[in-house]
C-alpha cells in the first residue's frame, strides 16, 4: 500500500471513530504503522502484516483511549507492555504527553527505538526494556498515567500500575469484553493497593473491527501491601 493510500486510511477511519487529526500526525501515524511492518521481519512485533487491517486493530485501537489519557491528570504515560509501540506512539502522536514504552522483551525495544528515531519522537518519547516491578522500583510515583492494552488481566494490571502512579494518577485499560469474575477480583485487588474503578465504558469499532471496554482506575492512596511484589507474581499470584 502507498503511503499516500495509508494516510487516507488512517484518516478516514479516525473519522469514523469521531476522531479529527492534523495532516502532520495522520502522516506520522502512517509512518508509524510501516516501519512496524518493516521491523516485523527482523523481530516479532505484531501478528498483523495488513496495513489496513493495522489501521483499525493497532492504530484506531490505541486512539480509542486517547481521550482518557489527555482527561487524566498531568504526568506522563507509561505504555505498558508495548510490544509494537501501541498505544503509546499514537498517544504521544496526537496528544501533547511525555510517552515512556516499557517491555521486558529487549529485542523489541531495539527496534523502537530506531522507530521513535524515525518518526522524530524523541526526546519526548522514551524506552525503557525490562518489567514493570523493576521500573516501579528505579521510577516509584512517575507517572500521571499508565496504559495497558491486553497484556495481562485486569488484578494484575492494577497491581502492577499502583506503585508507578502519582497521586490521583490514572491506570487506563483497554480490554475486549472482560468476565465479571475479572471485574471483581480487580476490585478487591483496587482495593488492596490504593486503587479505585474510577469509570468504564463499552462500545463498538467501527467496521466490525470489535468491542472494547476501556476500565479507568484512580490512585487514591497507600497500598496496604508492600509493592512492588516480586516479579511474576501479580500474574501468577494475583492478590485476589
Amino acid at each position: 500500500m502507498k503511503q499516500s493510500e495509508l494516510q487516507s486510511r488512517v484518516n478516514n477511519y479516525l473519522e469514523l471513530m469521531g476522531l479529527q487529526v492534523s495532516p502532520a500526525q495522520c502522516t506520522l501515524l502512517a509512518r508509524h504503522i510501516e516501519l512496524v511492518l518493516e521491523a516485523n521481519q527482523r523481530v516479532n512485533l505484531t501478528r498483523i502484516t495488513d496495513p489496513a487491517d493495522a489501521v483499525r486493530r493497532h492504530t484506531g485501537d490505541s486512539l480509542s483511549v486517547l481521550a482518557d489519557v489527555e482527561g487524566s491528570p498531568q504526568g506522563a504515560v507509561l505504555d505498558l507492555g508495548t510490544g509494537a509501540g501501541f498505544p503509546g506512539i499514537p498517544l504521544a502522536i496526537c496528544g501533547d504527553r511525555a510517552v515512556v514504552l516499557l517491555d521486558s522483551v529487549g529485542k523489541k525495544i531495539r527496534e523502537l527505538e530506531l522507530i521513535v528515531l524515525a518518526l522524530r519522537l524523541s526526546p519526548r518519547v522514551s524506552s525503557v526494556a525490562g518489567r514493570a516491578e523493576a521500573l516501579a522500583h528505579t521510577a516509584p510515583s512517575s507517572f500521571g498515567v499508565v496504559v495497558a492494552r491486553a497484556v495481562s488481566e485486569l488484578p494484575a494490571l492494577v497491581e502492577l500500575a499502583s506503585p508507578l502512579l502519582a497521586k490521583d494518577g490514572r491506570l487506563v485499560c483497554l480490554k475486549g469484553s472482560p468476565s465479571a469474575e475479572e471485574t471483581v477480583r480487580a476490585d478487591l485487588v483496587a482495593a488492596l493497593v490504593g486503587m479505585r474503578l474510577e469509570y468504564q465504558r463499552s462500545f463498538e469499532m467501527p467496521e466490525h473491527a470489535g468491542h472494547r471496554t476501556v476500565l479507568c482506575y484512580r490512585k487514591i492512596g497507600a497500598s496496604t501491601v508492600r509493592l512492588p511484589r516480586r516479579e511474576g507474581l501479580a500474574q501468577h499470584a494475583p492478590l485476589a
